[in-house]
């Protein structure tokens, strides 16, 4: 939880982790401070291992998620802002609800669904510009 006022926590730099689940299960809240992203894997692991995402406007975050709902933005990497965002994605009901809409919003890219829009598409072609085998 949130730490006492004039205490300090503690960042510790792993470097590789192959047990990111373990990584993530005992994780507050995960910052990505990035100025430009591809994906952001980090993002997608956070909200889908239910920990309050806080974010620069980029990659997953900034081009199919909800600023505000899903995620804590935070529009540039300046520390005065972060240490503002991460103390608000540590109040006990916003991260609840964060870690909530994160998981939910999250699933709309998972394999299953990937798998069922594919799937969906496919029937969708298939009936409009029949493909019948000839039988």
């Amino acid at each position: 939880g949130p730490l006492p006022e004039g205490e300090r926590g503690t960042v510790v730099f792993t470097g590789y982790r192959a047990d990111l689940p373990t990584v993530y299960a005992a994780l507050d809240v995960a910052v990505l401070a990035s100025r430009s992203e591809g994906i952001a894997n980090a993002q997608m692991e956070a909200m889908a291992a239910g920990v309050p995402l806080v974010t620069t406007p980029v990659g997953l975050a900034a081009e199919a998620m909800k600023a505000g709902q899903d995620y804590v933005e935070v529009e540039r990497a300046d520390p005065e802002l972060l240490a503002k965002a991460i103390a608000e994605a540590l109040k006990p009901e916003r991260a609840g609800r964060l870690r909530e809409a994160g998981r939910k919003a999250i699933q709309a890219f998972s394999i299953e669904t990937q798998v069922k829009n594919l799937e969906a598409l496919y029937l969708e072609l298939a009936a409009k510009h029949w493909l019948g085998t000839g039988a």
